[in-house]
C-alpha cells in the first residue's frame, strides 16, 4: 500500500471530505433519534388535508408555516433516508472519516 503526500488532497480531506463525513453523521443520528417522534406528529395529523397549514408561531419572523402535507411528505423522506443509508455497506466507510465528537442539535 502506497502513501500519497498531495498537499492538494490533503486539504480536500481536511476541508471537505471529514466535515461533510461528520455532517452526514450528524443527520443520520438526528434523524434517527427523532423519528419516532416524527411519526408520532404524522400519526396526530392523520386526519387533516394535505393543503392545512400548521401554524408554527413563526410568521411575525417572515417564516411560512409548513403545511400538512409538506410534514407528511418530509418525515416520509427522512423514514427512507435513515433505512437507506443505515442498510448501505458504505456507510462504515463515512464514519471512518469522521474524527470530531458528534454533535447534534
Amino acid at each position: 500500500m502506497a502513501t500519497i503526500s498531495n498537499p492538494v488532497f490533503t486539504r480536500v480531506v481536511s476541508d471537505l471530505m471529514r466535515p461533510t463525513a461528520e455532517q452526514a453523521r450528524a443527520l443520520l443520528v438526528g434523524a434517527t433519534f427523532n423519528l419516532a417522534q416524527l411519526k408520532a406528529m404524522v400519526d396526530a395529523i392523520a386526519g387533516l388535508n394535505d393543503e392545512d397549514i400548521l401554524d408554527d408561531g413563526r410568521t411575525s419572523e417572515g417564516i411560512s408555516p409548513p403545511t400538512v402535507g409538506q410534514i407528511r411528505e418530509a418525515v416520509a423522506l427522512l423514514e427512507s433516508l435513515v433505512a437507506v443509508v443505515k442498510d448501505d455497506r458504505r456507510l462504515p466507510a463515512v464514519f471512518g472519516l469522521c474524527v470530531r465528537t458528534l454533535s447534534v442539535s
